[in-house]
């Protein structure tokens, strides 16, 4: 879901797991919040993280080098911190359909990519494997909406790539009780008429309604351990505990940039574009594929990777 969702960028405009969450500061109390209730999300921020967060205007992207702060996570215990978070929802059988959740690429926050990034080059270790999913990230990215069979980047061969590290976005799926989908399912429907508006004002012919492409509610997975479905409440609060994760790792400010929390293809991307780049790279990768069924500009900028992740 994320925390610092921002609805004025289209890169945020996203369809996938998360079903597009508002950004912390601009939500409302949580339910019950009120006299002697719970503290408001705002209010939880301001006293974890201080006033910077709110008046310190924080860069479009983190910048950073993947492996240092890989390592000084990993050193900090920062994924043992995050395994044990994961730890506490229940576990579930999956009905291995393979094909609708897995249509889409997860979000994750930063810490979450930096766990399956070095779950990927140094416990996998397959060099193949990786260009494979920085392709499929790639495709994901720019193509999503205008070609056929774009699933997510961790799919090879129906199974999921990195399933023991999956991150939190894939492992609530589907575990949220009937209203909370509801809720984050209409939120979705209003974010992606701003995105179809765009892509249409632009020239880009898409494969079918974006509001279309929001998922539907997996009924193909069995909770085991528990009788019901996870609340709105009980996600939220597994979600904020995964954000805070990165005091140590990002200034308080960073928590409002646009790759603390996003899809995996657009942390990837933006390794390479500039984020006020990626809108108009975005389109013109789109018209060219459109125009031939290929992109000599989406296969020049994977070139820039060297078929590793970054």
């Amino acid at each position: 879901m994320g925390i610092n969702r921002d609805p004025n960028s289209t890169m945020k405009w996203i369809i996938n797991r998360s079903v597009q969450e508002p950004r912390v500061r601009e939500s409302a109390k949580q339910p019950g919040a009120g006299q002697g209730g719970p503290q408001t999300l705002e209010q939880r921020l301001a006293r974890e993280l201080g006033q910077d967060y709110f008046t310190r205007t924080p860069p479009p992207v983190i910048e950073y080098d993947t492996e240092k702060l890989a390592r000084r996570a990993r050193n900090d215990n920062l994924f043992r911190q995050l395994l044990k978070i994961y730890g506490r929802l229940p576990e579930v059988t999956c009905g291995d359909c393979g094909h609708v959740c897995c249509s889409d690429s997860p979000d994750m926050y930063l810490i979450e990519y930096l766990h399956v990034w070095r779950h990927i080059r140094y416990e996998m270790q397959d060099p193949d494997a990786e260009a494979r999913i920085l392709g499929r990230a790639l495709q994901w990215a720019f193509l999503k909406f205008v070609a056929e069979d774009i699933f997510c980047p961790f799919l090879e061969e129906g199974r999921c790539a990195i399933y023991p590290v999956r991150p939190l976005n894939c492992r609530v799926w589907a575990l949220e009780d009937e209203a909370y989908y509801l809720a984050k399912a209409e939120r979705a429907r209003e974010s992606v008429k701003k995105q179809q508006e765009y892509f249409e004002r632009h020239g880009v012919r898409l494969l079918k309604p974006l509001k279309e492409f929001i998922l539907p509610r997996c009924r193909n997975i069995r909770i085991h351990g528990r009788d019901a479905h996870l609340t709105e409440e009980e996600i939220r609060e597994i979600d904020i505990e995964t954000a805070f994760l990165h005091k140590a790792l990002v200034r308080p400010e960073e928590f409002r940039s646009i790759n603390f929390h996003l899809h995996f293809p657009g942390i990837v991307a933006l390794k390479r574009i500039p984020a006020g780049e990626f809108d108009e790279a975005r389109i013109a990768i789109a018209l060219e594929y459109q125009a031939g069924g290929a992109s000599a500009r989406l296969d020049a900028l994977a070139q820039k990777y060297g078929g590793r992740l970054p």
